[in-house]
C-alpha cells in the first residue's frame, strides 16, 4: 500500500491550533450501502471530539466524469477545514484510518489526503510565504485539473510528495482514491468550488421569529459555521444588509471566496435561497428523468436526490456521466 505521510515538526506549544484540510474518496461501490459523504461527517466528528472545530462544514467537489476515469457514481470527493491542536493530528488520521476500513465497501478503492497546511498559505493567492503559497497554488491547480481532464494515481503521489505538510495515503482496492482526496483538498484551498454538504433549512436560523433579514442569517450562519459568509443575488452581488429573507425555503449554499455563499434570488423584495437545482449544478434534463421503473429505490445519500419525486435523477442505480447519466442496472439514459 503506497502512501505519503507529512513531515509533523517539532511541537513549540501542545495546545497551539493549526489548521487542516481532509479530504476523502472513491470508499462505495456499485451496492451503494455507505457513502463518502457520511464518512468525511464521522472523520470531521472526531476532530471535534479530538478538540479541534470544523470551518464552514462538509464541501462536495465534483471531478471529471468520463469513461477513463474510474468511479462509482458521482465521482465527487468530500472535503472539510477545521482547526486541531497540532499534537493531536497524527492521532486524528489513524481515526479516519479506521473509520474508513470500517465503513468502506469492500470493493471501494479509498484515498485519504490530509493537510497541515501553513497559515501563511491558507488560501491560494494570499500567501505571505512564497515557498508554502506556492505548494497550494501546485495543489489548486491539480484539483482544478482534476474536473477536466484524467489525472494518474503517481501524478498526485509526485505532487504530494514535494509538500511536506502533505499527507496522502490509500486504504485498499486500487487505490484510485488518492486522486479525488488530494484534487479535493486542492479545490477547497481555492476557495472557488464545490457545495456544502447537506440539507439546508434556514427557517432554524431564525427559529421562534415572524422575520429574519440577510444581516441575520449572514451574522447566524457566520456564528454557527465558524467562517466567513456572503449573501448574493445571482450576478454575485452582495445583497442589502436588510433585505428580508424568506425563511420557508431551503436552499444549497456554494464555496466561493474561501466563503459559505448563499446565492439568493430577490423576488418582490424577498431573498429566496437557490436550491442546487436552482443553482444548474446537474445541468438542464429532459423528461426521461422523472419516469419511475421497477427497480427504483431512493439514493442511499439524501445529499445526492435532486428532490423527493421517486424518477431516474434520485435513484441509487443512477450513475451521473457527461451530458447526462446511466443507469447500473444496464437502463442506459442520455439527457440531451
Amino acid at each position: 500500500m503506497r502512501a505519503h505521510l507529512m513531515n509533523t515538526p517539532a511541537i513549540p506549544a501542545a495546545s497551539e491550533l493549526v489548521g487542516v484540510v481532509v479530504g476523502v474518496d472513491d470508499t462505495d461501490d456499485e451496492t451503494r450501502a455507505t457513502s463518502t459523504g457520511e464518512i468525511a461527517s464521522l472523520i470531521a466528528s472526531d476532530v471535534v471530539a479530538l478538540g479541534g472545530s470544523l470551518r464552514l462544514e462538509v464541501t462536495r467537489h465534483q471531478l471529471l466524469l468520463r469513461d477513463d476515469v474510474p468511479y462509482t457514481s458521482h465521482n465527487s470527493s468530500m472535503v472539510f477545514e477545521a482547526l486541531m491542536p497540532r499534537s493531536r493530528i497524527d492521532e486524528m488520521r489513524a481515526r479516519a484510518v479506521r473509520i474508513i476500513a470500517e465503513h468502506r465497501a469492500p470493493t471501494s478503492d479509498p484515498g485519504l489526503c490530509v493537510a497541515r497546511v501553513p497559515e501563511s498559505a491558507f488560501r491560494a493567492g494570499t500567501a505571505v510565504d512564497h515557498e508554502n503559497g506556492r505548494m497550494v497554488e501546485e495543489l489548486v491547480a491539480f484539483g482544478r485539473r482534476a474536473k477536466i481532464d484524467f489525472c494518474s494515481i503517481e501524478s498526485a503521489y509526485e505532487l504530494a510528495g514535494r509538500i511536506p505538510w502533505v499527507s496522502l495515503s490509500e486504504h485498499g482496492g486500487d487505490g484510485s482514491g488518492v486522486v479525488g482526496a488530494l484534487a479535493g483538498v486542492g479545490l477547497r484551498l481555492g476557495g472557488n468550488d464545490g457545495r456544502f454538504r447537506g440539507k439546508w433549512n434556514f427557517s432554524k436560523l431564525c427559529a421562534g421569529e415572524a422575520a429574519c433579514d440577510v444581516a441575520a442569517v449572514a451574522c447566524r450562519l457566520s456564528r454557527d459555521f465558524r467562517g466567513p459568509v456572503r449573501l448574493v443575488d445571482a450576478r454575485g452581488e452582495g445583497l442589502p444588509f436588510n433585505l428580508p429573507f424568506a425563511l420557508d425555503a431551503e436552499g444549497k449554499p456554494i464555496l466561493h471566496d474561501g466563503a459559505l455563499t448563499v446565492v439568493c434570488d430577490v423576488v418582490d423584495g424577498v431573498a429566496h435561497p437557490c436550491s442546487k437545482v436552482d443553482l444548474g449544478e446537474i445541468g438542464n434534463v429532459d423528461d426521461s428523468w422523472s419516469r419511475v421503473c421497477s427497480v427504483f429505490e431512493w439514493d442511499n445519500d439524501a445529499e445526492e436526490c435532486i428532490d423527493r419525486r421517486p424518477s431516474c435523477k434520485n435513484c441509487l442505480h443512477r450513475r451521473w456521466v457527461a451530458g447526462g447519466f446511466q443507469c447500473a442496472r444496464d437502463l442506459v439514459v442520455q439527457a440531451t
